[in-house]
């Protein structure tokens, strides 16, 4: 493993102390990174450092001393580490913005056995977890996974022998990109690690997510604050509920919305409302949408836009958007070349997951002209056709009156 600074020489000892522009190639399992007390802008190209063959406490890829990284993904990049730590360490008073131009451009970051997480804090080994810094990610690939109790991303595991609180959940900012965090056994898919033997799970920190395709995993809960300690006499209080904000992405808990802990809104201020999970099928039959990107969407009913960058259907054809109860509006998507739509009133008396299919309602190219225009199902009129070409107009709604 080797990297290359601004001046193009190359260097195979990798601890960044100074500001700087450098690409990473190569692997490893001796060689690790630190960034510590400094700004650095990093590329991965292609690295691959997995530490699991020797033994030991060893972090992968450490950021500490108020350092802050620029992490630029090219082709596929791996970090493993063992023991207590995380598979790219970033503490509290460090952050980390990772990006890459294309879902090709990822990052696998694994977090050490002893409840070290993916990306974040590394676990307590004599006491309290440690607590996540703050982690954007704005494209690429990331799959962040806990060790035992650590937290996909967020806080590490407290030591069970010292019974240490877990660590907290830091913050983190999803603006785009496809990332999958899982928590192993009782850590949160994003949040804060386990207590160990009598500590306190650790807060679930901050969570702000407005573009991406997010698919989050926990034991006990997939985003908010680590489990209590279960050791005799452990704790009775698990870690504090996340503070989330979800004003778009495609943001699905796999265990559902009822282990997402933390009520998530759609802004941070006083007018700001509450946001509940839509489950929504893209067409069906022949005209259901799987795997397929999101071009641009509106929502109707929406006091804010919502953030459709790096949005994608499921295998299953499905998204999965968080949007206010109590409204009449309308969903739709385009997946280029199709155009989806429906109407929708969701209930202030059951305002959990609602369920829909996105109607098909036109094409909007084809590679020859249309014979005639379609009328969409959720109020889309087609007014013109040319050369494969249609434009759609919604109707407008009628206004109630009290």
């Amino acid at each position: 493993m080797s990297y290359y600074d601004i001046n193009g020489y190359e260097h195979t000892s990798i601890s960044i102390t100074a500001n700087d522009t450098i690409t990473i190639t190569g692997s490893s399992i001796i060689h690790t990174i630190t960034v510590d007390n400094a700004s650095a802008n990093i590329i991965l190209d292609g690295v691959s450092i997995i530490t699991t063959t020797s033994g030991g406490n060893i972090c992968a890829f450490e950021i500490k001393g108020n350092s802050t990284v620029s992490l630029t993904l090219s082709g596929t990049n791996v970090l493993t580490s063992t023991g207590f730590r995380a598979g790219l360490e970033v503490s509290y008073g460090n952050s980390v913005t990772i990006t890459g131009a294309t879902t090709s451009d990822t990052l696998d970051a694994t977090g050490g056995a002893l409840g070290g997480c993916g990306i974040g804090g590394g676990s307590g080994s004599l006491g309290t977890g440690g607590s996540g810094g703050i982690v954007n990610i704005s494209g690429g690939t990331i799959t962040a996974t806990g060790g035992a109790n650590g937290a996909g991303i967020g806080g590490g595991m407290g030591s069970i022998s010292g019974g240490g609180n877990g660590g907290n959940g830091g913050t983190v900012n999803i603006t785009g990109g496809t990332v999958i965090a899982t928590g192993v056994a009782d850590g949160a898919g994003i949040g804060g690690g386990m207590g160990g033997g009598m500590g306190i799970g650790g807060t679930g920190g901050t969570v702000n997510i407005s573009g991406g395709t997010i698919t989050v995993s926990g034991g006990h809960r997939d985003i908010g604050g680590g489990v209590r300690g279960i050791g005799i006499g452990g704790s009775d209080s698990d870690g504090a509920d996340a503070a989330i904000v979800i004003t778009g992405g495609n943001v699905r808990p796999m265990s559902g919305a009822g282990k997402v802990a933390g009520q998530p809104k759609n802004g941070t201020t006083s007018s700001s409302v509450n946001v509940y999970l839509n489950i929504l099928q893209v067409g069906e039959g022949n005209n259901l949408a799987k795997s397929a990107d999101i071009t641009s969407g509106d929502i109707d009913g929406w006091n804010t836009s919502y953030g459709f960058k790096d949005v994608k259907t499921d295998g299953a054809g499905k998204l999965y958007f968080w949007l206010p109860d109590n409204q009449d509006g309308s969903v739709r998507v385009d997946t280029y070349p199709a155009r989806y739509s429906k109407s929708y009133e969701r209930n202030a008396q059951d305002p959990n997951t609602l369920n829909q299919t996105l109607d098909f309602v036109t094409w909007l190219r084809s590679s020859g002209s249309h014979s005639s225009c379609a009328t969409g199902a959720a109020g889309g009129v087609a007014i013109a056709c040319a050369a494969g070409v249609v434009l759609v107009r919604r109707k407008r709604r009628k206004t109630r009156r009290s």
